[in-house]
């Protein structure tokens, strides 16, 4: 006889006082042990994200010390083949301007120099753009931050542009006043007669604004009139502010608050060094009713990689991460790859040397299938190189580029035939100092490369 067939047999058994009292005791254990485990299970979740910095640091020392494709340093010596170093991401900030009622009139992306040069870029981004993914009443920037406030406007902005940011500076008409009054006042061509919302009136021509006047003015729209006009005259305001700045020396009690973070760090920073003010390129929404304006997509990608050059993702895996190693020569890399990695929506990890040099043709290693699509973009923006497929688990970066000598050609030949002033969509003003590159330069040519499959 089976034991499924004898088990009912069994169960219909009557038991003793004490076989009930064991039962009940081992009923009561179980209990215990599943109230421990969600107790444990809990204070595992509360462990874990406290955790997670220590997490990161040591996550970035396994990829510094990783082998099998991953970021390894064999050697300090920057001109020995097979040196590596992990790049230090562009230092980016969104600033968002609100009303004293919390109404949100203005987005801006800044963006640092490298080194000590100073300098950087400014993208004042119209808050009419429409989302990339648009839901139900929530369409376009203006309405993301009514829906979920500045967390959700930082998420839309980085999605919409593609780069993540480290830090989010929140400014009021207050902190405008207490930003700018070590300078006096801002002079700048308003190209507008404006009223803000309290009812002053800012007139067309010279116009010298006091500090209690910056985000008024900043904010101020009249009517009916494109956003992007409010933006022209938020973009002269930058450009006379940096300017003023920059006149006075180094800044370093011109602009108040810490100087390692915040708007003072940012501000201080462009002001020292060449700085590129623009509006971020839009165009007309062809779709009405809707939002007013789209991502000028070939434009604006050019904007921001030309600000951004060494960005971070948004959210994981937004953009691929990419180890870039110079396999011609010693050294790095010429500027106009960089570029061209960040343009097809690369992260760059790590900068170094291959391990050998004099290599003429470029080599795109990827380790998983299913970044096939994203490494086929990267190689259309890079216009040259070799796929080669080598599948190795756990990556800490999605493809290892190789510079050959075909590359460095090709990105110089672009750069020689490049526009050297380019235009905004939906602007009517240009940078004082424009230093973009038309993204149709840096597209390459599309084709499909070579793949195959190694080690």
């Amino acid at each position: 006889m089976t034991e499924d067939a004898r088990e009912p047999e069994e169960d219909s058994r009557p038991i003793s006082r004490r076989q009930r009292r064991q039962q009940q005791q081992v009923a009561r254990r179980a209990r215990r042990r599943r109230l421990l485990g969600s107790v444990g299970f809990g204070t595992a979740i509360v462990l874990l994200i406290a955790a997670i910095p220590v997490l990161g640091l040591v996550g970035r020392n396994l990829i510094k010390n990783s082998s099998d494709g991953k970021i390894l340093t064999n050697t300090s010596d920057p001109k020995a083949p097979g040196y590596e170093a992990l790049v230090d991401p562009t230092p980016t900030a969104l600033v968002v301007q609100t009303d004293p009622d919390g109404k949100v009139n203005s987005a801006t992306v800044l963006a640092l120099g490298s080194g000590n040069r100073g300098g950087g870029s400014v993208i004042l981004v119209p808050l009419g753009t429409r989302l990339r993914e648009p839901g139900a009443g929530i369409d376009r920037l203006r309405s993301a931050y009514e829906f979920g406030g500045v967390k959700i406007l930082r998420d839309q902005v980085g999605s919409l542009l593609g780069i993540g940011f480290g830090e989010v500076i929140e400014l009021g008409n207050a902190r405008w006043a207490e930003l700018t009054r070590p300078v006096g006042s801002v002079t700048l061509d308003n190209p507008d007669t404006v009223t803000a919302a309290d009812g002053t009136e800012f007139p067309s021509g010279n116009l010298t604004l006091t500090p209690d006047e910056v985000g008024p003015f900043l904010a101020a729209t009249n009517g009916n009139e494109s956003d992007i006009n409010r933006l022209v005259r938020q973009q002269l305001f930058w450009q006379a502010w940096l300017a003023q700045l920059a006149a006075r020396g180094d800044g370093s009690n011109l602009v108040p608050g810490e100087a390692a973070t915040g708007m003072s760090r940012f501000a201080r920073t462009l002001a020292k060094g060449t700085s590129d003010v623009k509006v971020l390129a839009v165009a007309d929404n062809p779709d009405s009713p809707g939002p007013p304006f789209v991502l000028d997509e070939k434009q604006a990608r050019s904007q921001v990689s030309t600000a951004v050059p060494f960005p971070v993702g948004a959210f994981p895996g937004q953009r691929t991460r990419v180890r870039l190693l110079n396999g011609v020569r010693a050294g790095p890399v010429p500027a106009a790859v960089t570029d061209s990695v960040a343009l097809g929506g690369g992260e760059i990890i790590a900068l170094g040397n291959a391990d050998e040099f004099g290599q003429t043709e470029t080599r795109i290693e990827y380790y998983a299938k299913a970044t096939r699509d994203r490494i086929r973009v990267l190689r259309s923006a890079l216009g040259v190189g070799k796929l080669v497929f080598k599948p190795q688990p756990d990556q800490s970066v999605d493809a290892t580029i190789i510079v050959g000598s075909d590359l460095q050609k090709a990105v110089a030949k672009r750069s020689t035939t490049a526009p050297t002033t380019p235009t905004t969509a939906g602007s009517s003003t240009s940078s004082s100092s424009p230093t973009t590159a038309e993204s149709s330069s840096r597209q390459g040519s599309g084709t499909s490369a070579e793949e195959g499959s190694s080690g």
